[in-house]
């Protein structure tokens, strides 16, 4: 019976083990596309900031980062 349970423990151990690293992957990948995301942001603002400034038009409002 204890070494049932014993076995039991470690099934339960070694799931929760798995879960926390799948967790990890996925805030990891979230992150990464969080910065990717932002970096794209980054870079098109700052093509079309060139653009405005090149014909003359007034640029437009940038949203905040809670607007994004």
């Amino acid at each position: 019976m204890q070494a049932e349970q014993a076995r039991q423990q470690e099934a339960q151990t070694l799931v929760l083990k798995g879960i926390r690293q799948q967790q990890e992957a996925m805030r990891l990948k979230l992150q990464q596309q969080s910065q990717i995301q932002q970096q794209m942001f980054t870079f098109f603002s700052g093509c079309f900031g060139q653009l405005y400034r090149h014909t003359g038009l007034p640029e437009p409002q940038l949203p905040t980062p809670q607007q994004l």
